[in-house]
Formats: C-alpha cells, sequence, structure tokens
C-alpha cells in the first residue's frame, strides 16, 4: 500500500512538472537573412533622404561615418552589429547619395582602415615604394554625419525595435531619428 501511495505521488509531480515545462516554452526571436534585408533597406532609404545632398563642402557627397550599435540586455541574442552596419554601409555606398568613412570604427581601433593606417605609415617610412607614388598624412575626408543605432527587444515582446540616428558631426546636433520593428 505504501509503494502504491509513494508510486502515485511520484506520479503526480511528474505530470505536474511535465506541465510546467511545456507551459514555459521559450521562443525563437533570432534575426533571419530577410530581417536584416528589411531592416538595412528600411534604414537606409531614410538616412538618404535626410542627408544626401547636404554636404557642408559644395561638390561632394556627404560622408558618413559609423557610430556605435548598441544592444540592450534583452537584445543580447545573436544579431550581429558588424553585419547589419556593414550592410547598410554597402547600401548606402550602392546609391551614390552619399559616401561612408572608414576611418572609424567601434569594432576596431583606427575603423576599418586600420590597416589602411599601417600600409599609410608603412609607405612613408620605407624606401621600398617609389617616393611618388607614396600618399601622405592629411588627405583623408572627415565625417560630416555619423549614423548611430541602438536594438533592444521589449521584455516580453516578440517584436525587436531597431533605432537610428544621424548626428551632424560639427553641430553636434541631430539631423534625423527614426526607427523600425520586426516581429517575430
Amino acid at each position: 500500500m505504501k509503494n502504491m501511495m509513494f508510486a502515485a505521488a511520484l506520479a503526480a509531480a511528474v505530470f505536474v512538472s511535465g506541465c510546467a515545462t511545456t507551459a514555459t516554452r521559450s521562443v525563437d526571436v533570432s534575426w533571419n537573412d530577410r530581417d536584416y534585408d528589411d531592416v538595412t533597406m528600411d534604414i537606409t532609404r531614410k538616412v538618404l533622404h535626410h542627408v544626401a545632398g547636404k554636404s557642408k563642402d559644395r561638390g561632394r557627397l556627404p560622408v558618413i561615418a559609423n557610430g556605435p550599435i548598441i544592444r540592450t540586455d534583452h537584445a543580447l541574442n545573436d544579431i550581429d552589429r558588424e553585419l547589419l552596419l556593414e550592410l547598410i554601409r554597402a547600401e548606402v555606398m550602392r546609391s551614390g547619395y552619399a559616401e561612408f568613412s572608414f576611418a572609424t570604427s567601434e569594432f576596431r581601433r583606427g575603423g576599418d582602415s586600420g590597416m589602411l593606417f599601417k600600409l599609410l605609415e608603412a609607405q612613408v617610412d620605407s624606401d621600398v615604394f617609389n617616393p611618388d607614388t607614396v600618399k601622405s598624412y592629411g588627405k583623408m575626408t572627415a565625417a560630416d554625419y555619423i549614423l548611430f543605432g541602438k536594438i533592444f527587444l521589449p521584455e516580453g515582446t516578440r517584436t525587436w525595435r531597431i533605432s537610428f540616428s544621424v548626428i551632424d558631426v560639427e553641430t553636434g546636433k541631430g539631423k534625423w531619428s527614426d526607427s523600425t520593428r520586426i516581429a517575430k
């Protein structure tokens, strides 16, 4: 009799715990290729609308540098911020309405041009290269604008919010700010 009661209690505990685990299933909110493409196209279109043709120096395209793309604690998923930024930069450059500076990056000291700086230094300090073809310091074009971003997934939701802002480097004033959403 004792064994039967113990078996019944054990079966009830297993049943209750089994029900509890099915009620707390995790939901996949990971990004896929389409999510990256949708955000890239939406943000690029909006950025270009606000900066295209607005260079301080007439006769050249506006130059955008990338600032950080911040993820909140709830967005520590597998979103590749560097990939998202690379996709946006490629679309901006492909458009022909603005240029992107590779002299800064939150991901590498010296920016994406960190290797470029090393190559320039090697050319200037070397007698291996033809002096007529060696590039000189002080000729890189400074950015007119910086693109900042924030990615967050509000707790308890399945909809990502991706916000971006464009800041005028000279004045520090915001030129544009907007967001887009990805529902999972």
